[in-house]
Protein backbone atom coordinates (compact mmCIF):
# COMPACT_ATOMS: atom_id res chain seq x y z
CA UNK A 1 0.00 0.00 0.00
CA UNK A 2 1.17 3.59 -0.48
CA UNK A 3 -0.10 6.78 1.32
CA UNK A 4 -0.89 8.83 -0.78
CA UNK A 5 -2.40 12.60 -0.77
CA UNK A 6 -6.10 13.20 -1.33
CA UNK A 7 -8.19 16.60 -0.34
CA UNK A 8 -11.75 16.88 -0.17
CA UNK A 9 -12.92 20.69 -0.50
CA UNK A 10 -16.77 21.12 -0.36
CA UNK A 11 -17.57 24.22 -1.71
CA UNK A 12 -19.36 26.03 1.45
CA UNK A 13 -19.74 22.62 2.99
CA UNK A 14 -18.34 19.64 4.23
CA UNK A 15 -17.90 16.04 3.08
CA UNK A 16 -17.43 12.41 4.85
CA UNK A 17 -16.75 9.40 4.25
CA UNK A 18 -16.87 5.95 5.97
CA UNK A 19 -15.41 2.27 5.50
CA UNK A 20 -17.10 -0.94 6.95
CA UNK A 21 -15.35 -3.82 6.80
CA UNK A 22 -16.89 -7.45 7.27
CA UNK A 23 -15.12 -10.57 8.34
CA UNK A 24 -16.03 -14.71 7.69
CA UNK A 25 -15.24 -17.47 10.21
CA UNK A 26 -16.56 -20.32 7.88
CA UNK A 27 -14.75 -23.69 8.43
CA UNK A 28 -11.10 -24.00 6.01
CA UNK A 29 -11.23 -25.60 2.82
CA UNK A 30 -10.10 -29.37 2.49
CA UNK A 31 -6.43 -29.13 0.85
CA UNK A 32 -7.17 -29.71 -3.29
CA UNK A 33 -6.21 -32.74 -4.76
CA UNK A 34 -3.35 -32.31 -7.18
CA UNK A 35 -4.37 -32.85 -11.04
CA UNK A 36 -3.14 -32.20 -14.60
CA UNK A 37 -4.63 -28.68 -15.74
CA UNK A 38 -3.69 -27.56 -19.49
CA UNK A 39 -1.78 -23.79 -18.95
CA UNK A 40 -3.02 -20.79 -20.58
CA UNK A 41 -1.02 -17.81 -21.53
CA UNK A 42 -3.03 -14.05 -21.94
CA UNK A 43 -3.24 -12.84 -25.58
CA UNK A 44 0.06 -10.25 -26.11
CA UNK A 45 -1.04 -6.73 -25.87
CA UNK A 46 -1.47 -4.69 -29.11
CA UNK A 47 1.27 -1.76 -29.22
CA UNK A 48 0.45 1.82 -29.30
CA UNK A 49 -1.68 2.99 -31.39
CA UNK A 50 -2.60 6.87 -32.11
CA UNK A 51 -1.15 9.92 -30.78
CA UNK A 52 -0.25 10.38 -27.11
CA UNK A 53 -2.84 12.41 -25.53
CA UNK A 54 -1.94 15.52 -24.07
CA UNK A 55 -2.36 16.46 -20.27
CA UNK A 56 -6.04 17.08 -19.74
CA UNK A 57 -7.19 15.14 -22.64
CA UNK A 58 -10.67 13.21 -21.70
CA UNK A 59 -10.38 9.94 -22.97
CA UNK A 60 -14.05 8.79 -21.66
CA UNK A 61 -17.39 11.16 -20.74
CA UNK A 62 -20.17 9.03 -20.03
CA UNK A 63 -23.24 9.48 -18.05
CA UNK A 64 -25.02 12.70 -16.62
CA UNK A 65 -23.23 15.67 -15.75
CA UNK A 66 -22.53 17.13 -12.53
CA UNK A 67 -21.12 20.15 -10.96
CA UNK A 68 -18.47 17.92 -9.20
CA UNK A 69 -14.19 18.39 -9.70
CA UNK A 70 -11.42 15.98 -9.76
CA UNK A 71 -7.89 17.54 -9.94
CA UNK A 72 -5.31 14.47 -10.29
CA UNK A 73 -1.37 15.65 -9.58
CA UNK A 74 1.12 13.08 -11.40
CA UNK A 75 4.18 13.54 -10.17
CA UNK A 76 5.66 10.33 -10.82
CA UNK A 77 7.67 9.75 -13.80
CA UNK A 78 5.27 7.88 -16.45
CA UNK A 79 2.04 9.12 -17.92
CA UNK A 80 -0.85 8.28 -15.93
CA UNK A 81 -5.17 7.58 -16.95
CA UNK A 82 -6.77 8.09 -14.14
CA UNK A 83 -10.44 6.92 -14.12
CA UNK A 84 -13.93 7.83 -12.14
CA UNK A 85 -15.36 4.37 -11.56
CA UNK A 86 -19.52 3.53 -10.68
CA UNK A 87 -19.56 -0.29 -10.41
CA UNK A 88 -17.93 -1.57 -13.22
CA UNK A 89 -18.64 1.23 -15.64
CA UNK A 90 -16.10 4.27 -16.24
CA UNK A 91 -17.86 8.18 -16.34
CA UNK A 92 -15.12 9.77 -16.63
CA UNK A 93 -11.50 8.92 -17.36
CA UNK A 94 -8.33 11.85 -18.40
CA UNK A 95 -5.19 11.08 -19.43
CA UNK A 96 -2.30 13.30 -17.29
CA UNK A 97 1.19 13.09 -18.31
CA UNK A 98 4.71 12.74 -16.15
CA UNK A 99 4.57 15.69 -13.87
CA UNK A 100 1.24 17.18 -15.31
CA UNK A 101 -1.94 18.26 -13.39
CA UNK A 102 -5.38 17.49 -14.67
CA UNK A 103 -9.23 18.42 -14.00
CA UNK A 104 -12.29 16.74 -14.92
CA UNK A 105 -15.16 18.76 -14.21
CA UNK A 106 -18.88 18.23 -14.44
CA UNK A 107 -18.66 14.88 -12.25
CA UNK A 108 -21.86 13.55 -11.50
CA UNK A 109 -23.09 13.23 -7.50
CA UNK A 110 -22.64 10.02 -6.91
CA UNK A 111 -19.83 7.78 -4.95
CA UNK A 112 -17.17 6.54 -6.99
CA UNK A 113 -14.14 4.47 -6.86
CA UNK A 114 -10.75 5.89 -7.95
CA UNK A 115 -8.44 4.19 -10.33
CA UNK A 116 -5.47 4.97 -11.94
CA UNK A 117 -2.58 3.43 -14.68
CA UNK A 118 0.49 4.04 -15.24
CA UNK A 119 3.00 3.11 -18.00
CA UNK A 120 4.27 3.95 -21.51
CA UNK A 121 3.01 3.00 -25.15
CA UNK A 122 -0.86 4.42 -24.93
CA UNK A 123 -2.99 2.69 -27.34
CA UNK A 124 -6.25 4.70 -27.66
CA UNK A 125 -8.57 1.01 -28.71
CA UNK A 126 -7.85 -0.50 -25.03
CA UNK A 127 -7.61 2.81 -23.15
CA UNK A 128 -4.33 1.67 -21.72
CA UNK A 129 -0.38 1.14 -22.28
CA UNK A 130 0.82 -0.98 -23.68
CA UNK A 131 4.59 -1.54 -21.86
CA UNK A 132 5.48 -0.99 -18.72
CA UNK A 133 2.13 -1.59 -16.98
CA UNK A 134 1.16 -0.36 -13.41
CA UNK A 135 -2.36 0.22 -11.91
CA UNK A 136 -4.07 0.84 -8.35
CA UNK A 137 -7.23 1.94 -6.73
CA UNK A 138 -8.02 4.03 -4.21
CA UNK A 139 -8.98 2.20 -1.16
CA UNK A 140 -11.39 4.95 -0.04
CA UNK A 141 -14.16 6.17 -2.16
CA UNK A 142 -14.59 9.66 -3.46
CA UNK A 143 -18.12 11.27 -2.94
CA UNK A 144 -19.76 14.17 -5.27
CA UNK A 145 -22.50 16.27 -3.93
CA UNK A 146 -24.12 19.54 -5.22
CA UNK A 147 -26.67 21.37 -3.72
CA UNK A 148 -27.89 24.88 -4.82
CA UNK A 149 -25.12 26.37 -3.16
CA UNK A 150 -22.43 23.83 -3.00
CA UNK A 151 -20.60 21.41 -4.61
CA UNK A 152 -17.66 18.84 -3.88
CA UNK A 153 -14.55 19.00 -5.62
CA UNK A 154 -11.35 16.78 -4.58
CA UNK A 155 -7.61 16.82 -5.55
CA UNK A 156 -5.57 13.89 -5.69
CA UNK A 157 -1.87 12.72 -6.03
CA UNK A 158 -1.47 9.78 -7.85
CA UNK A 159 2.23 9.24 -6.01
CA UNK A 160 3.14 8.90 -2.58
CA UNK A 161 3.55 11.90 -0.57
CA UNK A 162 4.85 12.25 3.02
CA UNK A 163 2.45 12.29 5.58
CA UNK A 164 -0.08 11.62 2.75
CA UNK A 165 -3.74 10.75 4.16
CA UNK A 166 -5.23 8.16 1.80
CA UNK A 167 -3.89 4.66 0.30
CA UNK A 168 -4.10 2.97 -3.01
CA UNK A 169 -3.71 -0.87 -3.52
CA UNK A 170 -1.96 -2.31 -6.75
CA UNK A 171 -4.65 -4.14 -9.38
CA UNK A 172 -3.54 -6.17 -12.51
CA UNK A 173 -4.00 -3.41 -15.47
CA UNK A 174 -5.81 -5.83 -17.21
CA UNK A 175 -8.48 -5.96 -14.77
CA UNK A 176 -9.32 -2.00 -15.20
CA UNK A 177 -13.06 -1.00 -15.60
CA UNK A 178 -12.63 0.51 -19.49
Amino acid sequence: MLALAIVAAVVVGGVALANTGRTSTAAPLPAPVPTAAPTTTAPPLPGPSGPRPATGDVIVDQGSSGRGSLTAENGGAQDAYVTVVDGQRVIRGVYVRAGGTATVDDVPDGTYALYFATGSGWNADIRGFTADRRASRFDQTLTFTTTRQQYTTWTVSLTPVPGGNAQSSDVPPDSLPR
